[in-house]
């Protein structure tokens, strides 16, 4: 049975919490803060900065009105800022330091979500078009799944770059449809946060498949469906290809 004879022809997966684990930023970004500490001779505690640096690199997420931010840049002003207040001058050799280190970090500490790998292979055999998106910069989410061996499954990787706009705006959404050649009755979306990403994808007119892996989010019922884990996520997406 192929897709077209199911109903549906592409599976649209938001990284973070799906494929990518987010448990594990928190650990890449002390050892960055550490390698900041070192490197610089600061006399702050990496967890000090952590909380500072944490709250600071998400400012542009929050502030969805100013459009996309490069993430790449905002770790760079970020961690400058934190040498320019402590009267270091920051040149470029130095922000392209951060850069290199941060995407290290990530590559020796974040993994895939338990799960992921098979849940992808799963649907790349049911010749799905299988899409990853993400609010990071193309640069961080290439190396990442790269580094962890699941970039070749993706027949699309669509960031903000390519919309303009971060999730939950829905150009992004959209432009992986188009890249799939796709209406939306045709996609399902899997996602871990209502507002980010179900919502927006459900309004567009996508299948929905919430991961909450604690079954703690208030708003379960504006997904589709709503598994407790990834290989639970991979049965649905299973079923709904051969149902229809």
């Amino acid at each position: 049975m192929t897709a077209a004879a199911t109903g549906f022809s592409v599976a649209v997966f938001d990284l973070p919490g799906t494929v990518l684990r987010t448990d594990d930023n928190d650990e890449a970004h002390l050892r960055l803060m550490e390698s900041l500490v070192e490197r610089y001779r600061l006399p702050d505690e990496p967890v000090f900065l952590l909380e500072k640096f944490n709250a600071r690199v998400m400012e542009p997420y929050e502030r969805l009105d100013r459009g996309w931010v490069s993430h790449r840049e905002t770790v760079a002003a970020v961690m400058g800022g934190f040498l320019r207040s402590r009267g270091i001058a920051v040149s470029p050799a130095d922000e392209e330091w951060f850069c290199r280190e941060y995407l290290d970090k990530h590559q020796s500490f974040v993994r895939l979500v338990p799960g992921a790998a098979d849940m992808l292979s799963r649907c790349s055999a049911m010749k799905l078009h299988l899409a990853a998106v993400g609010n990071m910069d193309r640069d961080y989410i290439e190396s990442q799944l790269k580094w962890l061996s699941v970039h070749e499954r993706f027949d699309t990787i669509a960031t903000p770059e390519d919309a303009g706009a971060p999730l939950p705006d829905a150009r992004l959404l959209w432009h992986v449809l188009r890249r799939a050649g796709a209406e939306p009755c045709r996609g399902i979306f899997v996602g871990t946060s209502v507002p980010r990403g179900i919502r927006p994808a459900k309004a567009l007119g996508l299948t929905t498949v919430l991961l909450d892996t604690g079954m703690k989010q208030t708003d379960l019922a504006q997904a589709d469906f709503t598994a407790s884990s990834v290989p639970r996520a991979t049965n649905i997406l299973t079923e709904l290809f051969y149902r229809r």
